[in-house]
């Protein structure tokens, strides 16, 4: 006698479903008409591609940095943490609120548990994130 066929499982079903989705020419034409009806419509869209741009991915990040309690840069203003010649730019922080502030100015006060976006070089970030850029330097004269 031959095996019994199991049920497919939730998970395979919908593999299935987007398989059949993704590979069906309907859909791909549906997707091409409505991508085109968009682009004309929306003729400024913006388009870039900013991984190119800002060179992420080789020398340069865009990385997040947590600002706990205990963290050196809390109640540093971005001026004194973020020196302009560290070679980092501070594109945003968000507070613990989740409110937003992009480029914030020299004199905004990093509080504990803001959120720091930063962008430059991996290792600058780290220095940073490790407990500011003055105190990573301090450590390696040492």
């Amino acid at each position: 006698m031959g095996k019994a066929a199991s049920a497919a499982t939730p998970g395979e079903t919908t593999g299935l479903a987007v398989y059949l989705l993704t590979s069906s020419s309907v859909v791909d034409h549906l997707m091409c008409g409505a991508t085109s009806w968009l682009l004309r419509r929306y003729p400024s869209l913006e388009t870039r591609d900013f991984t190119s741009l800002l060179h992420l991915g080789g020398e340069y990040a865009i990385a997040e940095i947590q600002v706990g309690p205990d963290h050196e840069l809390a109640g540093r203003s971005v001026a004194s943490a973020v020196p302009q010649s560290c070679g980092l730019v501070v594109l945003g922080v968000t507070h613990d609120d989740r409110s937003f502030l992009g480029l914030p100015a020299g004199e905004t006060v990093i509080r504990s548990h803001d959120t720091l976006v930063v962008y430059g070089k991996p290792t600058e970030v780290s220095d940073l994130d490790a407990g500011g850029i003055e105190v990573a330097r301090e450590a390696t004269d040492a």
